[in-house]
Formats: structure tokens, C-alpha cells, sequence
């Protein structure tokens, strides 16, 4: 099954900029921790208390959008969207890929599967990825294609998305104002899993 990156941008074109915006506030309040603390925290640590607070976040942006609902499903939160869509969250390393352990859920999650309890949806992952300083270096909607690759992913910007890596089915067209990401030979690739990070 393929799915569009135009058709995903239309259909949560209104909520995309609160999305954005709750994953930066959440990575700004844990960098206004101090800095004696977050000297201490591991890696996972980090990535576990900045979710806490995206999770915080979404709770509120949920309250204030009808129809748009908050659930926690086994240990996993996701956003449902009126429009077939669930979203969770996870931090990614450069090849776009959150790191942890693969369960029965993630798996079900990342092949667009239905959770138990929730209707069948598209699911995407709302996903940030941090620069060597932890500041934010961007915030990402992404569509898996499997455990181990992405169909495609967007970074998501103050006013909507734009698409940064087209599918990796058929033949590839570039979209406007888009940056087209060769596929690198013989080294890191998207079948890799995060950047060693275990956090969520």
C-alpha cells in the first residue's frame, strides 16, 4: 500500500503547525531543566522526559481539537485524527528510525496494522531529531513502510510540512520545494535503527 505525502499534508494541513509546535516546546521545557540535571541524564533519560512532556502537550492540543482524541494503547500514546490517522511519538537519529525494542505493537504500528481498540488508520510517527548540543534540529512527520524503513518523511515547519524524502516505490518525482536524499551505498542506511539512542 502506498500512501500519498500530498494527500497526509492535506488532510492534517490544519493541525500540522500545533504538532510542531508541541514537540519544540516539549524539547525547549527540558532544555530549561538545569544543566547540573540534564549533565546526569542518559541519553534514554533524555528522551523519556521530553516525551513526557509531548505527551503533556498533545493532551492539551486534543482538548481543543474536536474529534481529535488522546489514548493510550499498551504502554503506546497516539493521537487519532476524524481523517483515519494515528500518530505517535518518538525521537529518530538521522536515518530517520526510532531505536528501542521491536515489539508485537511496533511492528503491528509500523506496518499500518490495527491496534486493539482503535479503528484502522494510517499510522505516522511524529518524530524529532536532536543536534550534538540537544537543541532541536527538526521536527518530522513520518509514514514507516516497515520495522526497518520509512515510505517517506516531512520536517515539519511553522506553517505546514514540506517533504524531504519521496517514496521509495515507483519512480520518484521531485515535489516542489523538496529535497530528493540519495540512497547511500555501502554504509548507513534506512534499514539501521536510530542512532543507538534505546529511549522512546
Amino acid at each position: 500500500m502506498e500512501i500519498q505525502q500530498e494527500d497526509v499534508h492535506t488532510d492534517l494541513a490544519a493541525y500540522l503547525p500545533s504538532l510542531r509546535a508541541g514537540v519544540a516546546d516539549a524539547v525547549g521545557k527540558y532544555n530549561g531543566y538545569d544543566a547540573g540535571l540534564r549533565r546526569v541524564h542518559s541519553k534514554r533519560s533524555t528522551a523519556s522526559l521530553i516525551h513526557d512532556h509531548i505527551v503533556d502537550n498533545m493532551a492539551r492540543f486534543a482538548e481543543s481539537e474536536q474529534e481529535v482524541e488522546l489514548h493510550l494503547v499498551s504502554n503506546l500514546w497516539v493521537l487519532s485524527f476524524p481523517q483515519g490517522y494515528l500518530i505517535r511519538f518518538k525521537k529518530v537519529g538521522r536515518a530517520k528510525l526510532a531505536a528501542g525494542h521491536v515489539t508485537k505493537q511496533v511492528k503491528r504500528f509500523r506496518n499500518h496494522q490495527q491496534l486493539d481498540g482503535l479503528p484502522k488508520a494510517i499510522n505516522l510517527d511524529l518524530s524529532y531529531e536532536l543536534d550534538g548540543d540537544g537543541m532541536l534540529r527538526a521536527v518530522y512527520l513520518i509514514c514507516p513502510a516497515s520495522v526497518t524503513a520509512n515510505m517517506w518523511d516531512s520536517e515539519l515547519i511553522d506553517d505546514g510540512a514540506r517533504p524531504i524524502v519521496v517514496s521509495l516505490f515507483g519512480n520518484p518525482v521531485e515535489p516542489q520545494g523538496a529535497t530528493l536524499l540519495p540512497k547511500r551505498k555501502g554504509g548507513k542506511n534506512e534499514t539501521e535503527s536510530g542512532d543507538g539512542d534505546p529511549g522512546a
